[in-house]
């Protein structure tokens, strides 16, 4: 069995993986589909740029929020200004959008003063043996005329957008997307939005991240912690009726609590011995994200996020 394994530093470590699904069908898979030529996809990041949590309105991940009071951990606010904006016109999507993304995403944008500051930046870890596509969002909100603001965009230092105007393109309050597939760079992607010179403010309102493999295996995780000295292996993911958490370690007790993502506890369980397993019935449940706590008669913690589906 084909398996990705990561050392797990920090608790957000383990909170890459929500959910696959068969590019053919755009539903989930579960690994049963035998078809060689299927490519089985799975949605490692979702971010609101600009925005608080957005609900998703299909089967996995919901959207990160990502606003001046709460910036999101993937965007490097060091050489920035935080600076984050919200209209509330109505504003509709071109046929470049995939099918189920939320119009709500639009209204938010993260931009930065061109005046002092040359390119933002966001970086997300990623296995480097996967491909991915890259999922950008975008709206002109402010400027009703073309060549107000215009910019490029880079990932992994590779140039995928030159000179955009995104009022030439689609016009005002107007969504799009922009899709491109690559690879990972030292475990990393990272998209960097740049100036150009004599724009104004490059601006973005969503990224969507999506691993890539004709594999569903490969979507498998095993974490290994140092804090928890222990092999230990959580699925499926996404889960229906059930998820079963095993592994094998030096742990006297180990307490497993699992929570809706609003932080309510749905159950604990306590294991205890070298080798360990537990199983939480989720039948009842209702579709959406949960995150599951694993913490060692010793404190160490280790947290993992899943999705439910119907």
């Amino acid at each position: 069995m084909k398996k990705t394994y990561y050392k797990a530093t920090t608790l957000l470590s383990l909170f890459l993986f929500a959910g696959f699904f068969s590019e053919k069908s755009l539903a989930q898979d579960n690994g049963e589909n035998d078809n060689d030529n299927d490519v089985y996809k799975h949605v490692l990041y979702r971010i609101n740029v600009g925005g608080i949590e957005k609900a998703s309105e299909d089967d996995y991940m919901n959207w990160e929020e990502d606003t001046y009071d709460i910036p999101s951990e993937y965007v490097d606010l060091s050489e920035i200004d935080n600076s984050t904006n919200r209209t509330e016109e109505d504003v509709s999507m071109d046929e470049s959008v995939a099918e189920g993304t939320p119009v709500d995403i639009f209204r938010s944008e993260r931009n930065f003063d061109h005046h002092h500051y040359d390119a933002m930046q966001y970086s997300f870890e990623v296995p480097e043996e996967a491909e991915y596509e890259v999922r950008l969002f975008f709206s002109e909100n402010h400027f009703e005329e073309p060549e107000m603001r215009m910019f490029h965009v880079d990932i992994n230092g590779n140039r995928v957008i030159e000179n955009l105007d995104i009022y030439e393109e689609a016009g005002h309050l107007t969504g799009i997307m922009k899709s491109f597939e690559t690879g990972a760079e030292d475990g990393h992607i990272t998209i960097e939005f740049i100036d150009v010179h004599g724009g104004h403010q490059p601006t973005i309102s969503g990224i969507e991240i999506i691993g890539m493999s004709d594999d569903p295996e490969v979507w498998e995780v095993t974490s290994v912690t140092e804090e928890l000295d222990a092999d230990i292996t959580i699925y499926p993911n996404p889960f229906a009726d059930q998820v079963t958490v095993k592994g094998e370690g030096d742990i006297e007790t180990l307490n497993i609590t699992l929570f809706d993502q609003n932080g309510k506890v749905i159950e604990k369980q306590s294991t205890q011995g070298v080798q360990f397993q537990a199983i939480f019935n989720t039948s009842s449940l209702p579709a959406g994200m949960y995150y599951l706590q694993l913490e060692s008669e010793t404190g160490a913690v280790t947290m993992r996020k899943l999705i439910k589906t119907n």
